[in-house]
C-alpha cells in the first residue's frame, strides 16, 4: 500500500467526473495548474487523493489560510492507492 501525506501546494478542486477518478465528490474550491498536475499524476498511477472520499466541516479540511482570511483552500493531501 501506498500512502503519499504533505503539502503539495496545489488545489485539486472539486471537479468530480470520469476524467479524473483520482477526485471524489467532496474536494474544495477550484483547480490550479499544480493541481491539474497532481490530478494526472494520480490518474497515471491509480491512486486517490482520500481528503476528497469522505465529507467533514469546511472548517476541518481547510488547511490553507491567506492573509485576507476570505479565501481558503485544501493543498495537504493524502493519497493512497
Amino acid at each position: 500500500m501506498v500512502f503519499l501525506l504533505g503539502e503539495c501546494k496545489a488545489q485539486a478542486g472539486r471537479n468530480w467526473d470520469r476524467r479524473y477518478p483520482s477526485l471524489d465528490k467532496f474536494g474544495v474550491g477550484k483547480e490550479n495548474s499544480n493541481g491539474y498536475r497532481l490530478l494526472q499524476i494520480c490518474r497515471c498511477k491509480n491512486l486517490v487523493i482520500a481528503n476528497t472520499v469522505y465529507g467533514h466541516k469546511l472548517a476541518h479540511k481547510l488547511t490553507w489560510y491567506p492573509r485576507d482570511r476570505k479565501t481558503a483552500n485544501l493543498i495537504d493531501y493524502v493519497i493512497v492507492n
